[in-house]
């Protein structure tokens, strides 16, 4: 229902009352000395609060909406291996998490040294653990596999795009928040992310979440609750403090312990010891958030306690406040939950948002709160007792950011504990402060227009709309306090100052923009519902200028056909494979012979996936005309008033298309070349396995498979370690995917002159060997191991005195950037005797 609006007694009722209002709303002023209307939290009046209760059948809404987002983002999730660099990177980190039972410590990379060169692997200190800790969750559950890595970050979509449509189903009605989700949802760069492990999901969605319940709090309209609806709103809000704190405190205390000599004075043993064991940290934690929990339930339960006969123990007033300080402390936790994904923009950039926001409408009350989290200890005593800092204490700052601190805290304090400045020089200078300042593995520049390119893209086909989004804010006034003004203009500067932080950063990705993605999405699908009823003449000529950019666009993903894959990995340099297993009969590469009919990666695709790829009309050039053709019959539709709604749905549904398409077929079909998987299965079906130990098998097989649901693990996937008796190595390079796939055995030769001559004489010993190498380097590889055969010879090794020579053969033949070989020494034959013997 839109904000402004009162709820009628009857269905009826209800839906006059949406029906026109929102449109005036938005246009008209206050009249002059009439009283300004004051945002719904800090209002004392609740009686004049808007209200909002659940349409008819909401609940099947809901669902659908859920039911939407799993059909969106969980087919095929398992279907294709993970992408190199970043999904097996982190996925890495996650693997060797299960393994070595350490959740607290992250560790990447080969733990041995080779010949004279650093150790490859290291701490991974370069990004927090939310991420890790989510994959390793379904990996315990479900087992390892591309499925179990995955299903966080789609869940984490799924929940974002619900969180939207709860939010906006309560401010603006059920068919705007619908689109609104829906915007969001098939939003290129949302979607592509979405099927992505690694750090953004996490970050974005629950920032999202986090200000969806910001929202609620200041600008949501009053739910009327039964005492039985408010006590399941109280046992909710309690279930998401216990659900944030209770598992990584649990995780702290097992998995930080650190060994104090006891030749220490007494007080700097204590002081160690203190500080090394997760057990003393996790009891200052957990008096800490029972603190908290008593403030947050205090005052409901002395209401209930003072209630009086059998009527109602709460009044409406209180209920109201109550439920929008459980969204305020849900706002902070959210923050902390961003925080753990991401570092100091968790908080610090939805913390930007809100205080710009109050400090452009409310100065005062902006300063207030800065004070407070500027100058805690001077400032807390006055919030807690002047009553002119009644508006600032609606915002919860004292308890909300206690929260925020006692969840997002514990794991950066354990790693500071255990790695202490090594720790802070790494994740905070490094990929913080260098970040924004500096640049680190800087692949892109520009300045303002940068970013443009990558949320046109992002955005497609819903980016035609965006020019109409900025019309509308262009007529926002900055001293209209009327809560849908101010919802529009915060979701505005949402979406701008995330863009500008990231356009000022030196360091620049096509993801870095994505946080600013969620609120543009939002008010496309709020202007789509607004359009609906705009008979203004505008709308007609800017419909022709959203046809010119349609086309524009279209035309662009014609002329580059990895525009889109670019929204999931940041090597924009490596040009379009030309065999894609989109022809069974068709060669899978320009050396092989091999058809993908016969390759491993057809041998580990489902049936179905085969399917998929292998149909004509799902073709790239094909489809995306289909796509077009559909977006411009929309927007032809859209045109006029009488058919603008088919026109939106018609745009809808090229959109959900455009989604269905790009995760179930285009990025399969880019993955033999964009994913080490299937090298690392030939690999595996080449060598001579071997079994691992009870530690090992214990370590991964699945809690399902525990408890009798081991079909559960079949069909996601699931795999145990694999190990092989012969070595296989990666020869100087460092792509990520092939230390996941080896689960970490893979051995790096990453400088030749240091390493390589190192390896064959300590380790290898003349016996035959597995690499990993770039294509066209296995004839130049094969020439030096001939060469350091016979240097090894003249040093009198002996496992390499009868080698005569080595071949290099080619093992897998279907990536093509890399390939896998079998390097196999060739025995001088042994002299023959002449003659018999006795």
């Amino acid at each position: 229902m839109p904000l402004g609006i009162t709820a009628g007694k009857t269905e009826q009722a209800e839906q006059v009352r949406q029906a026109e209002p929102l449109e005036r709303t938005e246009r008209e002023a206050p009249a002059a000395g009439t009283a300004v209307p004051e945002l719904p939290l800090l209002t004392n009046d609740v009686a004049g609060l808007a209200t909002w209760q659940p349409a008819r059948r909401e609940w099947l809404v809901r669902l659908l909406v859920l039911l939407l987002g799993v059909a969106f983002f969980l087919p095929n999730l398992g279907a294709f291996g993970l992408w190199d660099p970043w999904e097996t990177h982190y996925g890495e980190v996650t693997r060797n998490m299960i393994e070595t039972y350490d959740w607290v410590s992250p560790w990447w990379g080969f733990k041995e040294q080779i010949g004279t060169e650093r150790i490859n692997g290291d701490w991974f200190f370069s990004k927090p653990i939310y991420t890790f800790w989510a994959e390793a969750t379904f990996v315990k559950l479900f087992g390892l596999s591309e499925f179990s890595i995955r299903l966080p970050i789609a869940l984490l979509a799924i929940a974002a795009v619900f969180a939207v449509y709860l939010t906006f189903e309560r401010m603006l009605g059920r068919k705007a928040a619908f689109l609104a989700a829906l915007v969001v949802a098939t939003s290129p760069q949302f979607f592509f992310i979405a099927r992505q492990a690694q750090t953004d999901m996490p970050f974005v969605a629950t920032m999202v979440i986090a200000l969806c319940a910001y929202m609620l709090a200041v600008f949501g309209p009053r739910e009327p609750l039964t005492d039985r609806q408010f006590w399941w709103r109280v046992a909710l809000g309690v279930g998401v403090i216990l659900a944030s704190t209770v598992p990584q405190f649990l995780i702290i205390a097992t998995d930080l312990s650190t060994e104090v000599s006891g030749d220490l004075p007494f007080a700097q043993r204590a002081w160690l010891t203190f500080k090394g064991n997760g057990i003393w940290h996790v009891l200052v934690y957990a008096a800490i958030t029972a603190v908290v929990l008593v403030a947050v339930l205090r005052p409901i339960v002395r209401r209930w306690r003072a209630r009086e006969g059998s009527g109602p123990a709460f009044d409406d007033a209180f209920k109201d406040r109550q439920v929008r300080r459980f969204y305020m402390l849900a706002f902070y936790v959210f923050m902390a939950h961003s925080t753990l994904a991401k570092g100091l923009l968790g908080f610090l950039l939805p913390g930007f948002i809100v205080g710009v926001h109050l400090f452009l409408t409310r100065p005062g009350l902006a300063l207030r709160l800065l004070l407070f989290f500027v100058f805690p200890p001077v400032t807390w005593p006055v919030l807690r007792s002047n009553p002119k800092y009644e508006e600032a204490r609606r915002f919860e700052p004292i308890l909300g950011f206690t929260l925020l601190l006692v969840v997002a805290l514990p794991w950066y304090l354990a790693m500071f504990a255990k790695f202490g400045m090594a720790y802070y020089t790494r994740f905070f200078i490094h990929d913080h402060f260098n970040r924004l300042e500096a640049g680190v593995h800087q692949i892109d520049t520009g300045t303002f227009e940068h970013f443009v390119k990558w949320l046109g893209y992002g955005l497609f086909p819903w980016v035609v709309f965006v020019p109409f989004v900025l019309v509308q804010v262009v007529r926002l006034r900055l001293g209209d306090r009327r809560p849908v003004a101010q919802l529009r203009l915060f979701l505005f500067l949402w979406a701008f100052l995330a863009y500008a932080l990231f356009t000022l950063a030196a360091t620049k990705f096509h993801h870095y923009i994505f946080p600013a993605l969620p609120p543009l999405a939002i008010l496309v699908g709020w202007f789509l519902w607004d359009s609906l009823k705009d008979r203004g003449r505008w709308l007609k000529v800017a419909t022709l200028i959203a046809v010119a950019l349609h086309l524009a666009y279209f035309m662009d993903f014609q002329a580059e056909p990895q525009a889109l894959r670019n929204l999931m990995t940041y090597k924009y340099d490596r040009p379009l494979p030309e065999y894609l297993p989109i022809d069974a009969d068709a060669r899978v590469s320009a050396t092989a012979t091999e058809t993908w009919e016969e390759s491993t990666f057809f041998e580990d695709t489902t049936a179905l996936m085969r399917a998929i790829l292998t149909l004509p009309a799902l073709r790239y050039e094909i489809f995306l005309k289909v796509v077009a053709g559909l977006g411009l019959v929309g927007l032809a539709l859209f045109f006029f008033v009488r058919t603008r709604g088919p026109g939106v749905i018609v745009i809808g549904s090229a959109a959900t298309l455009l989604l269905l398409w790009s995760l179930n077929y285009y990025l399969p079909a880019l993955t033999p070349h964009w994913s080490q998987k299937y090298l690392f299965e030939a690999y595996y079906d080449d060598c001579t396995r071997l079994r691992n130990d009870e530690v090992i098998e214990e370590a991964y097989t699945p809690l399902v498979s525990r408890v009798g649901l081991g079909f559960l693990a079949e069909a996601t996937g699931a795999r145990g370690k694999r190990v092989c008796k012969e070595d296989v190595i990666s020869w100087l390079l460092t792509w990520r995917g092939e230390t996941f796939y080896s689960y970490n055995e893979i051995q790096p030769i990453n400088t030749e002159a240091t390493q390589f001559e190192a390896y064959l004489r300590e380790r290898n010993r003349g016996l035959p060997f597995y690499i990993f190498m770039e294509r066209g380097k296995a004839n130049t590889l094969q020439s030096k191991l001939n060469t350091y055969t016979k240097t090894l010879q003249s040093k009198k090794v002996p496992q390499f005195a009868d080698i005569d020579s080595w071949v290099v053969e080619t093992i897998h033949d279907e990536n093509d950037y890399f390939i896998l070989g079998k390097a196999t020494p060739i025995r001088k034959k042994a002299p023959q005797t002449v003659g018999g013997g006795g």
